[in-house]
């Protein structure tokens, strides 16, 4: 974790960039944990992010048995049904399920935004109606 005024030119463009738009993405470390900002000031040595986004999509354009969503370490986007949520295999760089069917659907919807947590955090789950 590098201070602001250590990160590259360019990932302090996008953090000012972000705050100029999006206040409640910029967060900042207290010491012990990631905090929004408050406010417009800058420490050149204070340690900012982006705050990380959930994957989003459409539900309505999966079939309604699909129950879970998440995203594998390569990046790629599953679907899964299944009695039980998948489980985040660090050995596997994947999802694992331990019963039911996934498939894979990066690529295949123009709405999905992958997001920006890390993949072992990507699990969703589809909203209740």
């Amino acid at each position: 974790m590098k201070s602001f005024k250590d990160l590259p030119w360019t990932e302090q463009v996008e953090l000012l960039e972000t705050m100029l738009n999006h206040t409640t993405r910029v967060e900042v470390w207290n010491g012990s944990e990631w905090t929004p900002t408050n406010g417009w000031a800058l420490s050149f040595n204070g340690k900012y992010r982006i705050k990380p986004t959930p994957i989003t999509l459409d539900w309505s354009v999966l079939h309604e048995d699909i129950r879970w969503v998440a995203r594998d370490r390569d990046g790629s986007v599953w679907a899964y049904r299944g009695t039980e949520p998948p489980v985040a295999s660090e050995s596997h760089r994947r999802h694992n399920l331990k019963l039911g069917y996934m498939v894979r659907i990066s690529g295949l919807l123009a709405n999905l935004d992958k997001g920006t947590v890390p993949w072992e955090e990507s699990l969703i789950e589809r909203p209740q109606d």
